[in-house]
């Protein structure tokens, strides 16, 4: 028992952030949620930090293996365990996304690989004409049609645009980005 005391009085730092992280942990585990329940409004509390400030003050004392104790804390095992790898395989999922055989009447002929926003579209909102809606283009397709290609511009989540009517696959690949990787089918 001598020993915690003297481990407490020699790592001053440690003790306020363990304290401050135990003091995050209640809040976020029993504090908000009574709140939430008492006010009848959600009340939110920090997941991860009272893990880190507990980790990050046994990492400034003596016993720094004690700093996996920090990493117990729910929001980190979840995302540890959870968040992460769902993470990996969703990136994964978009490496490896192929478009449909045919999209808008047309056939795919062309399509690039997925990059955060190659270009944005604006396009006024009807509801208030001052201000428009941006849609981010995350992909590029090329589409075969009767009267030539169409390039069309597809966000993450699925919605398309068309972006230019042309003759050719040279002219709609000059209207896209510059930084797009271009896949055949």
């Amino acid at each position: 028992m001598n020993t915690v005391f003297q481990f407490i009085k020699q790592n001053i730092v440690c003790d306020i952030l363990v304290s401050l992280g135990l003091l995050a942990i209640y809040i976020t585990y029993i504090g908000a949620p009574r709140a939430s329940k008492k006010s009848d409004h959600y009340v939110s509390g920090i997941p991860t930090v009272g893990g880190f400030l507990i980790a990050l003050g046994f990492l400034t004392s003596s016993c720094k293996w004690l700093a996996i104790i920090g990493l117990f804390e729910p929001a980190i095992l979840y995302l540890i365990f959870k968040g992460i790898p769902d993470l990996i395989k969703w990136q994964i999922s978009l490496k490896n996304w192929v478009p449909p055989e045919e999209l808008e009447g047309g056939r795919v002929i062309t399509y690039s690989s997925q990059k955060n926003r190659y270009e944005e579209i604006h396009i006024p909102n009807p509801e208030c004409p001052r201000n428009s809606i941006v849609y981010p283009i995350e992909r590029y397709i090329i589409i075969a049609v009767d009267s030539g290609h169409n390039l069309i511009g597809m966000e993450l989540n699925g919605n398309y645009h068309l972006l230019l009517e042309a003759e050719t696959v040279e002219e709609c690949k000059k209207r896209a980005s510059k930084k797009a990787k271009w896949k055949n089918r």
